[in-house]
């Protein structure tokens, strides 16, 4: 969500597109090209693993989420390296769409606006999936989780596609130029971005999984009152000799509920880390539209552009790290196991392996 210096607005909004000297310039290019590519790299990894996980409806959402932030990262790429190889075209209707569409980067700007809903869409179905299971399970059927994905396509970029409206594109000795209608409209959008795009999605996602969090500590507590008296009545029952059919129905039922804390609590943690990479660049575009200086070559700056690039790399090392299913599929997808629970069929490899 960036403007340009000289009094020319950048159509995406944000704080992007400076004039930098050379050093800078080559700087800022290798960062973008570098966390493009691991973008590229990680986002396409979580879709050939997510796909694989069809037993719950978040992973669809998160498989869009990962979808989105490739795409953003193969636009960021090619923006880079369009940028430094090639010219504005010389035809008159290719020269305006070429600014209009790409040099401005409006396009990677309305992927990041998508990514951001998309989070939203996340959060509004864990929401519903921790704190109403039954209404969750009845009622939010695949279908409906897909149009919800759709839904981010839709709303999430209208602020964008608004101020691309209100810019004024220009293409002035080979070069793309861009102006507001006039300051104030230029400070009303720039502000209502910040509400739509920035503020309001982290006040939603804020309410959702603190609440969440909230709830999932009441259980821990629950559970670990319960424990003790599992673990004798399972002694018990074996100890009669019965089946204990029961025991398993609830060593599933604990199972599936560790697998819902667990992706909840990973994407609590994509959370916390939008919030990160984007707060410094929200509100430096907050305070630009409002009148503020920023200094485009400033260490400040370039914090804020280094952070907000980095965010749709940073959701890949995320899951290696904190999501068990998205690991274990991880693991069996490059490793070559042939299982979804490594340490169960590893077990069957062996029994297979004494009786030949």
């Amino acid at each position: 969500m960036a403007n340009s210096s000289g009094g020319l607005q950048n159509i995406s909004g944000n704080t992007f597109d400076p004039e930098p000297d050379s050093t800078s310039e080559k700087i800022f290019s290798s960062i973008n090209i570098i966390t493009g590519l691991i973008g590229l790299i990680g986002n396409f990894t979580v879709c050939l693993v997510t796909v694989r996980l069809k037993d719950q409806k978040v992973n669809m959402l998160i498989v869009t989420q990962a979808i989105v932030d490739l795409l953003a990262s193969l636009v960021l790429v090619i923006l880079t390296i369009t940028n430094i190889v090639s010219a504005v075209p010389t035809n008159a209707i290719l020269g305006y769409l070429y600014c209009f569409l790409w040099q401005s980067r409006f396009i990677l700007y309305f992927l990041f606006a998508v990514s951001t809903f998309n989070l939203v869409a996340i959060s509004l179905e864990r929401y519903v999936a921790v704190l109403h299971p039954i209404l969750y399970a009845n009622n939010l059927s695949r279908k409906k989780v897909f149009v919800l994905a759709a839904l981010a396509w839709v709303f999430g970029p209208i602020m964008e596609v608004i101020h691309a409206i209100i810019t004024v594109v220009e293409v002035q000795n080979g070069e793309c130029a861009f102006h507001s209608w006039n300051e104030t409209t230029k400070s009303a959008v720039g502000v209502l971005i910040f509400l739509w795009q920035f503020f309001i999605p982290c006040i939603i996602m804020g309410f959702c999984f603190t609440r969440i969090a909230l709830e999932l500590q009441k259980r821990g507590k629950r559970r670990k009152k319960m424990e003790i008296p599992t673990v004798s009545a399972a002694i018990t029952t074996k100890a009669k000799g019965t089946a204990g059919n029961s025991g398993l129905k609830q060593s599933a039922a604990s199972s599936a509920s560790m697998q819902t804390r667990n992706v909840t609590i990973t994407l609590i943690t994509v959370f916390a880390v939008y919030v990160i990479c984007w707060s410094t660049d929200n509100f430096l575009f907050l305070q630009y539209n409002l009148g503020g200086y920023i200094d485009f070559n400033g260490p400040l700056y370039g914090f804020a552009v280094t952070m907000a690039i980095l965010n749709s790399a940073c959701n890949p090392i995320i899951y290696a790290f904190r999501y068990d299913q998205y690991r274990k599929e991880l693991k069996e997808l490059f490793a070559g196991c042939n299982h979804n629970l490594c340490g169960v069929d590893s077990s069957r490899s062996a029994e297979k392996t004494t009786k030949l």
